[in-house]
């Protein structure tokens, strides 16, 4: 028995027509637009190997994949493919695409460190403060 890999690819779909809320797009739709691109892409065989979409919010036409580790490649080629939908031009974009669905949550080029043993210290220092007052923390 093998074990499959999987992979997830966060996306975003825009609209060509500047319409930031496109009301006909839901999960069933989007899953057919990628489905349709894969097939214009690579053919009918690489439609078949298929994939999951995991969810799909369309107040902010964001979705999330997951697909074998074999298909990723194959898949983000398609997503470059514009699709149409009732005469209104789409286009997926990648924003993120890992082998770790948590590591789809935090960007490390905006996370900011937060000082566990300061903020306890100081969280204790103002519990012991007798007039509901937060104590100086830096010592000045």
């Amino acid at each position: 028995m093998s074990h499959q890999q999987w992979w997830y690819i966060d996306f975003v779909v825009t609209s060509a027509g500047n319409n930031p809320h496109f009301d006909q797009l839901d999960a069933v739709t989007t899953k057919s637009l990628l489905l349709s691109s894969l097939k214009t892409f690579f053919g009918d065989s690489a439609a078949g190997l298929g994939f999951d979409l995991l969810g799909f919010r369309p107040a902010q036409m964001r979705g999330i994949i997951r697909c074998s580790a074999s298909l990723v490649v194959k898949l983000r080629a398609s997503m470059t493919l514009p699709v149409e939908l009732n005469g209104e031009t789409l286009s997926f974009s990648t924003i993120k695409a890992s082998p770790l669905l948590t590591a789809l949550l935090a960007d490390s080029r905006s996370y900011k460190h937060k000082n566990y043993l300061t903020a306890k210290r100081k969280l204790q220092l103002e519990s012991y403060s007798d007039d509901g007052e937060a104590m100086d923390t830096d010592g000045s």
